[in-house]
């Protein structure tokens, strides 16, 4: 099992070398054809996600791009999951033209939580789409009101659905990602995006690295790419920033200074710089009040890759 599991890494890597393996002149046909594939894939409604959210739609450069890996960074308890979550959430209301590759699928965003449990994640996406706990209200107004007044369902007009999947911590390592889109596959859908949450939480297929947390986390984003460019999806997943800016955040809440994201920067990424050398994509969050004691969160783009 292990050498068959060995094999598809290899495989995988292959597959997706040969398939960014294009090439461009200006003479000749590989000019017009590397233009058209290049715009094909560009102008496809299914290389590009978009948010409800404005601010992270600016952040992103319009939205998630197919084939890229966008990690978000923060501290301990202080807003990764719940903006995956978010993010989740926004993909599917505010996608609802998307076409899948595979016309006889359905669309479907996977949030792969592995800290917080499918009970804790559902109760969260409940209060975060209608506003208060589900205990207010009766086991069947629950049921109803998440659909109606939280508008999350499936219909015609609307036909992205939401998978949360739940694995123990460190029980599984990137490979399974590909089990659970090709389990979905079977059952008719389409994976649009993969949320995983977060980096720490899962293993790389890679075990050489013994000890050495670095090499694995780099070693992560990258089988991370892999699966995003074969399958052709966006990976949004999470880290955690590092001491200093624990001292940095405190310092300035202690303060009362705003925008504490200003505070933070790329010495700040936690536990490996492969992850900042490794992503697509990063962004620094932090949330924070303002004198009146309205919450928010604040965000930085500190990588991108391709604007």
């Amino acid at each position: 099992e292990q050498f068959i599991n060995e094999m598809q890494v290899k495989f995988r890597r292959a597959k997706a070398d040969d398939g960014s393996s294009m090439q461009f002149s200006l003479i000749g046909d590989e000019y017009s054809s590397a233009m058209r594939e290049t715009y094909r894939q560009l102008s496809s409604p299914c290389n590009k996600l978009i948010f409800g959210t404005q601010g992270l739609n600016i952040l992103t450069g319009g939205g998630v791009e197919a084939e890229r890996v966008y990690t978000l960074l923060g501290l301990p308890g202080e807003g990764k999951s719940t903006t995956l979550i978010d993010m989740a959430i926004e993909i599917k209301r505010y996608n609802k033209n998307y076409v899948c590759k595979d016309p006889t699928k359905k669309p479907c965003v996977v949030l792969f939580v592995m800290e917080n449990s499918i009970k804790e994640t559902i109760q969260r996406i409940f209060n975060m789409c209608v506003g208060v706990d589900m205990l207010n209200y009766t086991e069947d107004e629950a049921i109803e009101i998440l659909k109606t007044q939280g508008q999350l369902h499936v219909s015609q007009d609307d036909p992205i659905d939401l998978r949360v999947i739940f694995k123990p911590n460190l029980s599984v390592d990137t490979s399974y990602l590909y089990t659970i889109v090709e389990d979905l596959e079977d059952e008719g859908y389409e994976t649009i995006c993969v949320l995983q949450d977060y980096l720490k939480r899962i293993r790389s297929v890679d075990g050489s690295f013994g000890g050495d947390l670095r090499l694995q986390l780099g070693a992560i984003i990258n089988e991370f790419k892999i699966f995003a460019t074969l399958k052709s999806i966006p990976v949004i997943t999470a880290s955690q920033l590092n001491r200093d800016a624990t001292q940095h955040v405190d310092e300035g809440r202690a303060k009362n200074k705003a925008d504490l994201v200003r505070l933070l920067g790329r010495s700040n990424v936690g536990e490996s710089n492969l992850i900042l050398e490794n992503s697509d994509w990063i962004g620094l969050i932090a949330p924070e009040y303002d004198t009146d004691g309205n919450k928010y969160l604040g965000m930085q783009r500190v990588k991108s890759r391709y604007f």
